[in-house]
């Protein structure tokens, strides 16, 4: 899959929160945001961009709260 889940985004997390740490991966062609449930959803154009952004980004701190990942289907 070429997209991920994010748990446990902050509720105030914005497009940037998340586009900035994961874009080094490559390109992101859209992010979901879903406060209500404290995730979202970021889909790259590759789904071995996703793959690397899954290993290297599980428990990122965004705002003081540590993400969850895993594949996603947005």
């Amino acid at each position: 899959s070429n997209s991920l889940w994010v748990g446990g985004v902050p509720y105030d997390v914005t497009e940037d929160d998340l586009r900035n740490p994961f874009q080094k991966f490559g390109t992101i062609e859209n992010i979901r945001l879903l406060p209500a449930k404290k995730c979202a959803f970021i889909t790259f154009s590759a789904t071995a961009e996703a793959t690397s952004a899954l290993k290297e980004m599980q428990g990122f701190d965004i705002r003081g709260e540590r993400i969850r990942l895993n594949y996603g289907h947005a």
